[in-house]
């Protein structure tokens, strides 16, 4: 999952909340047969992270972590 990671407190703590939000909401009306959904969208470049994109380790990771497509069979 995610780990925290120094000088971004707020950002870890953002990213935190919206997860826990979402589990809230999704127990709150799930009773009533509504599906809550969240869609986070990962790594985005940028200059707070622009370091980070040079690292090839750190690109290879972040293409294993995300899920491009779903398939619900109904």
């Amino acid at each position: 999952m995610f780990g925290g990671e120094r000088l971004l407190t707020a950002y870890a703590a953002s990213e935190g909340g919206i997860m826990l939000l979402m589990k809230s909401i999704a127990q709150e009306l799930g009773p009533q047969k509504i599906r809550v959904n969240s869609i986070g969208p990962g790594a985005i470049r940028t200059n707070i992270n622009r370091d980070a994109w040079q690292t090839p380790d750190l690109i290879d990771e972040e293409k294993g972590t995300h899920l491009f497509c779903t398939e619900s069979k109904s």
